[in-house]
């Protein structure tokens, strides 16, 4: 008996053991035709939270991830703030950038009330100028031109000078008025009393009361002077 027991203890030994449950990928038939997914088939449900993409030309960001204690490594939610409602985005879209830019599109009136420092009395004057509204005119003593812009009685006044290739505003004294001036444009030559130096584009020069001063265009083109003048006009009313 002992026998027969060892030999059903071998048998049992060498029986198969129970398949273990496999969790490979399905694969393609050996013959390449590819297997169709079962409409019926229930679909597998995922966990995580679905989110919207970023609408960047909102100029959306995220500002915030919060994520799940039981599953650290899933985001839950992202939080995007809107720049406004989708119509008001619209509405400026339309605009085009060139109407708000294009100068000259507003009419605008140079003639304002004021007051007259003198009078104390409300007055108009001009105060504000557009380029449509500056015309160059020649002066009769030279071969540049010249666009008056303010003026306040005897105290104050300002213009544009315009000088041609090669044309030079002739040698002046201020006397008792003192002179600054902006280079708009252009290349120019400037004598002050016995200093002569050369500017041009963006640059500046002052002129003192009682000085002579000259001007000469040396650039290739054009050039162009905003200028300003003040004087003292109490001197007159004390002699007076």
């Amino acid at each position: 008996m002992d026998g027969d027991g060892n030999s059903s203890n071998e048998e049992a030994d060498r029986a198969p053991s129970p398949p273990r449950a496999s969790y490979s990928r399905a694969r393609e038939p050996a013959d390449g035709t590819k297997v169709k997914p079962d409409p019926d088939a229930p679909a597998r449900r995922s966990r995580r939270d679905r989110v919207a993409p970023l609408q960047y030309w909102r100029n959306e960001r995220i500002v915030g991830l919060k994520r799940r204690q039981s599953e650290p490594g899933l985001i839950q939610k992202k939080v995007a703030p809107p720049l406004g409602d989708e119509e008001d985005i619209k509405k400026k879209k339309r605009i085009p950038v060139a109407a708000s830019a294009v100068p000259g599109k507003r009419v605008i009136a140079p003639r304002v009330a004021v007051i007259n420092f003198e009078t104390g009395k409300e007055e108009k004057q001009c105060v504000v100028t557009t380029p449509d509204m500056i015309h160059p005119e020649n002066t009769g003593t030279g071969d540049f031109k010249y666009h008056r812009l303010y003026s306040d009685s005897d105290f104050f006044s300002s213009g544009i000078l315009w000088l041609p290739k090669g044309a030079t505003k002739p040698n002046k004294n201020t006397r008792d008025a003192a002179m600054f001036f902006y280079v708009i444009a252009g290349q120019i030559e400037v004598t002050i009393h016995r200093s002569t130096f050369k500017i041009s584009t963006g640059a500046t020069f002052f002129v003192p009361r009682g000085n002579q001063y000259c001007i000469t265009n040396v650039g290739p083109k054009e050039s162009k002077i905003a200028f300003s003048v003040g004087k003292n006009p109490s001197m007159y009313e004390e002699a007076a």
